[in-house]
């Protein structure tokens, strides 16, 4: 018998959420930090975690944020210094 892999568990990792400052947290876990600054505008994260943690910082985001700001996409932006 096939199983689908939406069928399959999903092993979201465990973060927790601290409020550092007025909108601005620290998410904790899985070997990283993520920065989220809450604006008018929606969220800023500063990340360095993991593709397979984005469902739970979404999850820790949106437990700090109203409804209007619950839509996050998937993109993420490489920086790098040049020598």
């Amino acid at each position: 018998m096939a199983t689908s892999i939406a069928t399959l568990p999903a092993n979201i990792p465990k973060l927790t959420i601290s409020k550092v400052r007025e909108d601005l947290y620290n998410i904790e876990g899985d070997g990283g930090n993520v920065g989220a600054l809450v604006t008018n505008e929606g969220v800023i994260l500063i990340d360095d975690k993991f593709d397979q943690d984005h469902d739970a910082i979404v999850a820790q985001v949106k437990s700090v944020t109203p409804p209007a700001t619950s839509h996050f996409p998937r993109s993420t932006i490489e920086v790098s210094a040049s020598r």
